[in-house]
């Protein structure tokens, strides 16, 4: 089964090109042992679309409207066009090139959102502009290699740092709130600010530790010697970084706008104005350590589903 991701230059990164360790989307080619390609190289080259069992594009800022142009190549072949429309519904007027949104939710075979709030969107605008294709899009968040963050990264608690690692998003931009509730937490815990893109973070009032941008084995490495993660999301959103603590074995406190929140970790998973329930839950896990490690079991356990393994069999199934 030969996999590509295809991409106008938004999803493509130099490092891409060399063995490569980046999270979310690029992980499915990883699952499917694929690639990734310019359209500016193979659109140049239509017979080179026929090498491929699946293209997937990933509709978001330049690439908007790639999988309409890929279409023409691939509507009369086997090749399957999967389609994931990449805006959560809080950035969908703020980030959308309508006209060509439209052309590629009608140009896939499969179409996927990562939260559920996203694929009723997606399904609403295929209802509405009459797709003839199969009309439902499917909840498939991204896969995680959880088998090479158990054999290559874990580590055990009794070597792990007294720290709760906190990830400082590029869209919510919320520091000041998750500072307030991070504060003089029980058993000398520290906090760390973790930073998710290459853009400055707020260090005016922020105790502890701030790490700015990093690569990603880094970032991995750091939060490995964590022991809770906490992330204060108010979009809607499938969330990585529960998934990647999670795998680590890092309970994650979070907010109901993180789907993979509420299936992960429910038992520590708020009401984004639960001010005092966030508290208390990372309270809790700096103070019960059987409580944390019955999480952290819990967690890997649930992320199962998500393995590079079951992901790719759901994908499988979906394209039938």
């Amino acid at each position: 089964m030969k996999y590509l991701l295809l991409t106008e230059g938004s999803a493509f990164f130099p490092e891409l090109l060399k063995p490569f360790e980046r999270a979310g989307l690029y992980n499915w080619m990883k699952a499917f042992e694929g690639e990734v390609r310019l359209w500016s190289d193979i659109g140049r080259r239509p017979q080179d679309f026929g090498h491929y069992d699946i293209i997937h594009v990933n509709s978001h800022g330049e690439d908007q409207g790639l999988a309409h142009k890929v279409s023409k190549y691939t509507d009369n072949s086997d090749t399957k066009l999967v389609v994931n429309p990449d805006l959560s519904i809080d950035y969908f007027d703020k980030e959308l090139d309508l006209v060509n949104f439209i052309r590629d939710v009608l140009a896939a075979d499969m179409l996927f959102g990562v939260e559920p709030t996203q694929v009723n969107l997606i399904n609403y605008i295929a209802h509405v502009m009459g797709r003839k294709k199969p009309k439902k899009a499917v909840l498939m968040p991204h896969p995680i290699n959880i088998t090479q963050f158990l054999d290559d990264t874990f580590i055990e608690y009794d070597k792990r740092m007294d720290i709760v690692a906190f990830q400082y998003h590029k869209y919510d931009g919320h520091w000041a709130i998750p500072k307030m509730l991070m504060e003089a937490l029980p058993n000398e815990y520290f906090s760390a600010m973790l930073g998710y893109m290459s853009m400055p973070l707020p260090m005016e009032g922020l105790r502890h530790m701030v790490m700015p941008y990093m690569e990603w084995n880094l970032y991995i490495k750091f939060l490995s010697r964590c022991k809770i993660g906490f992330e204060y999301r108010t979009h809607k959103a499938a969330s990585r970084f529960v998934m990647e603590a999670g795998a680590l074995g890092l309970p994650v406190v979070s907010t109901t706008d993180s789907h993979m929140g509420q299936i992960v970790f429910s038992e520590i998973c708020h009401p984004v104005e639960d001010f005092a329930g966030i508290r208390r839950s990372l309270e809790h896990l700096c103070t019960d350590d059987e409580w944390r490690h019955h999480l952290a079991r819990e967690g890997i356990d649930r992320l199962g589903p998500y393995s590079f393994e079951n992901s790719k069999e759901r994908f499988m199934e979906a394209l039938e």
